[in-house]
């Protein structure tokens, strides 16, 4: 149950406004860590988009299977489905 500040004990005070702070110091992590993942992830788009033009005009799903046939990263079930085997060091 909220009580109002006025009738708190300073003790409960403090222990409210440290709950607050921390409650802020988390969302501001939360925050950074999701600017991080989405500079991560557009600088990634980038580098991809520089070394592989087409793939601008390619849906998602096409990017992907792109990816996994020319780093070799199709899954065991994909590979054993389509009788394809993998020679090292190549795409």
């Amino acid at each position: 149950m909220k009580r109002d500040m006025t009738t708190m004990t300073p003790e409960e005070k403090k222990l409210v406004q440290a709950q607050h702070r921390l409650e802020a110091a988390q969302a501001r992590e939360r925050d950074r860590e999701r600017r991080q993942r989405t500079h991560r992830l557009i600088q990634t788009g980038a580098i991809l988009e520089k070394l592989i033009p087409e793939i601008r005009t390619m849906e998602l799903d096409d990017i992907e299977r792109e990816l996994e046939r020319r780093l070799g990263t199709a899954s065991t079930t994909e590979s054993e489905a389509t009788g394809a085997t993998q020679v090292p060091g190549l795409p």
